[in-house]
């Protein structure tokens, strides 16, 4: 074998063409070379932007001796989790169903036929952070594959048997939901003192904050947590307040230091709740960070063929090494730009963790004071260090997250601007991965990736019911009509709607985006109103199934129950 990836289009593998490594892409040839040589895969899957990717690429794959053991031993395969969604459910799953904390990069060691028998995240090669080195783990698993092929049989049977209990559908009737018992669910999730989720790090986790703003803003306990989490989303470390944009998430409890990776939906999501947010209170602050945050992404992430999908966390710092949020930090060195009293000002409200900016009760009129603070700032980094790299795939359910946000932030603020600039993406998306109800999945400039998943249909199809409220042209019932039909042939099967068209991922949970199915099953609802919509029946019992079963998985779909 021999490393096979230096003719891929996604930017993650190329970034590991030059490993030592044999990586092999995806691909049925792929699973039949390890039938053909009885090797068990080792699966890597990450993406472009993942700082803790580079790390165990840097650490184990471009080590040789690592290398060659993979390689005698193991078909090693390298997997763009934007490009394969559904592959990257399947064996996050796995590691849940394990009862291990999932994330990237995602170690997967499985059988010929893909099936995972043991896995993690991130591996070092020197053993650290309670976690033994790469090497032995790979002599371990590569021992237990030749020796105890009956233990790894096991813990197959285990995974599928606990899959297909998972997808059984087992309420198979309309029931009503109490949603005074549902809050009380939710209300465990929620931190009340920091806002946000109750956890060590903070994802915003939009999903839950959209469904308790539309089920619950009469609540005043409720309301108060969605406020402190808005304030901390436009006032935090997890803002960029030097140039816009949010970045995934932050590694502490307190939205201080944020994980500096700025992905696409997290952004579209992000301003989304915002907006919302805005629409209930009218906090001048939510609707300038929306639109600060929107610009952002027209002048910085925008292409020729729509939106790119992330910027890295990591730029090389003053030794040409990379590091993690290097160009975002705030060195003594970038404020010296600053006027004497423009620094004063800025000393007095800002606050640093990790030389990362932050802010506290700031009124909205004290923080666009600083806007040409911001902008001495950002010009100073500019000139001194260079950007971060931005992976310009365009996904295209990521590109229609964005789409509907910039709908709404039409409708809030009354900027037609925004409006014509959604319904130019649209076409976009339209014109280059839309065939006759099929949506595919990415744009490489003149190269389209055509794997087909729920979440990009699901999601092109709530913008084009969004663009029929907002216009009642017909041509987007039109449009809606042809998703859905290839929707129901293609990915609907044994009572299930799957995940892809190979009909083997089932997958309703909300994640840090909404529910593929959710979205889906809401949308069918608005567009009933419109037109005749033949949903089959498994549909509609799934939806009830899930909702009563796993609550708090599920807060998308509970906004239309």
């Amino acid at each position: 074998m021999k490393n096979l990836l230096s003719d891929s289009k996604s930017h993650y593998l190329l970034q590991h063409k030059d490993n030592p490594v044999a990586w092999q892409e995806w691909s049925k040839d792929t699973l039949n070379l390890a039938k053909a040589l009885n090797k068990p895969l080792f699966i890597s899957i990450g993406y472009s932007s993942c700082h803790w990717c580079h790390v165990m690429a840097h650490d184990c794959f471009e080590d040789k001796e690592i290398a060659d053991y993979l390689n005698n031993n193991f078909v090693p395969i390298k997997i763009d989790k934007e490009e394969y969604p559904d592959l990257d459910k399947y064996y996050q799953g796995f590691l849940q169903a394990t009862r291990q904390q999932g994330g990237w990069p995602l170690s997967i060691f499985a059988t010929s036929e893909g099936k995972p028998f043991y896995g993690g995240t991130y591996f070092p090669k020197e053993s650290k952070y309670g976690l033994p080195p790469f090497l032995t783990i790979l002599k371990e698993i590569s021992s237990l594959y030749v020796n105890h092929p009956e233990k790894i049989n096991n813990t197959v049977k285990s995974f599928d048997n606990f899959n297909e209990k998972l997808n059984e559908i087992q309420i198979k009737e309309n029931i009503s939901i109490n949603f005074d018992k549902v809050l009380e669910s939710f209300q465990k999730l929620l931190d009340m003192k920091n806002g946000g989720l109750k956890g060590n790090t903070k994802f915003p986790n939009i999903p839950v904050l959209l469904f308790l703003l539309e089920k619950y803003s009469d609540n005043d306990e409720i309301m108060k947590f969605l406020k402190l989490t808005a304030d901390n989303l436009c006032l935090s470390g997890i803002y960029d307040h030097i140039r816009g944009g949010f970045f995934r998430y932050t590694v502490d409890d307190k939205w201080n230091v944020p994980h500096y990776e700025k992905m696409l939906y997290d952004n579209a999501l992000n301003t989304l709740f915002l907006i919302r947010m805005f629409d209930k209170i009218e906090n001048p602050l939510y609707l300038h960070i929306c639109r600060k945050t929107l610009n952002f992404l027209i002048d910085n992430m925008s292409t020729e063929y729509g939106f790119a999908a992330s910027i890295d966390a990591d730029s090389p710092n003053k030794s040409g090494e990379l590091e993690e949020g290097y160009f975002y930090k705030i060195f003594n060195d970038d404020v010296s730009v600053l006027t004497e009293s423009e620094a004063s000002k800025f000393a007095q409200f800002a606050q640093f963790n990790d030389n990362t900016l932050r802010f506290k009760d700031l009124t909205y009129e004290d923080y666009i004071s600083f806007s040409d603070v911001f902008e001495k700032i950002s010009k100073k980094q500019a000139d001194s260090k260079e950007y971060p790299f931005i992976d310009d795939k365009v996904i295209s359910g990521w590109n229609m997250l964005l789409c509907y946000t910039l709908l709404e932030f039409f409708e809030i603020s009354g900027e037609d601007y925004y409006f014509e600039y959604a319904l130019e993406l649209f076409h976009k998306i339209k014109n280059s991965l839309f065939d006759n109800g099929k949506i595919y999945r990415i744009r490489y400039e003149k190269h389209i990736f055509q794997h087909q998943t729920l979440e990009d249909a699901a999601y092109f199809l709530q913008v084009t019911e969004k663009f029929f409220e907002l216009t009642r042209e017909k041509e987007f019932l039109t449009i809606s009509k042809k998703i859905i039909e290839n929707l129901i042939k293609n990915f609907y099967g044994k009572n299930l709607l799957y995940y892809n068209t190979e009909k083997t991922i089932f997958e309703t949970f909300d994640e840090a985006i909404p529910s593929a199915f959710g979205v889906f099953y809401n949308t069918c609802k608005k567009l009933s109103e419109f037109t005749d919509i033949n949903i089959p029946e498994g549909i509609s019992l799934t939806a009830i199934d899930r909702a009563a079963r796993f609550t708090t998985a599920h807060p998308t779909l509970l906004t239309m129950m």
